[in-house]
């Protein structure tokens, strides 16, 4: 008898593992498809202490074949890791010489501030404040600023219901 309701448990268990979501599932509000960018995969990664909810992680990467690229979009929401902080005015240096050659400006993308990063090995990366405790940080070792830049226009227009 014993081993009959093990095998129901068990069966019952592997059913409901089946039927719910993952969590690569649960992206959170970044889109399926960005222009011809296909999110690929992605993550919801919750910020929480013992006593309180301090936002969310949303992770996703898209690619598209022609050309091949690759860009992975990270939102950050709550007050956990805040309200992105971005200079008022035009802004545009290096780190040099304490750094790794990294040049830094400050953009506006649809009405919101955002600071582009270049580095030579790494890549290009976009930091887009969203508002209050909301960030998208866009990162690609090969998409150009036009492209990253666009992606972003796109992302922040299906926010905003535009």
């Amino acid at each position: 008898m014993l081993c009959g309701r093990s095998s129901l448990c068990l069966t019952l268990f592997l059913t409901f593992m089946l039927l719910c979501p993952s969590s690569s599932a649960a992206v959170g509000p970044l889109p399926d498809l960005v222009g011809p960018w296909l999110a690929e995969s992605g993550d919801a990664i919750p910020f929480r202490t013992a006593s309180e909810d301090l936002g969310v992680w949303h992770n996703r990467i898209y690619t598209r074949s022609a050309p091949p690229g690759r860009i992975e979009a990270i939102l950050m929401e709550g007050p956990g890791p805040g309200t992105l902080l971005v200079p008022q005015g035009a802004v545009s240096a290096d780190d040099l010489p304490l750094g790794f050659g990294a040049r830094y400006q400050t953009l506006d993308i649809e009405g919101h501030r955002a600071v582009l990063e270049r580095q030579d090995i790494l890549g290009t990366a976009l930091a887009i404040e969203l508002g209050k405790d909301r960030t998208l940080t866009l990162e690609s070792a090969g998409a150009s600023q036009e492209e990253l830049t666009e992606f972003a226009t796109q992302v922040i227009l299906l926010f905003e219901g535009r």
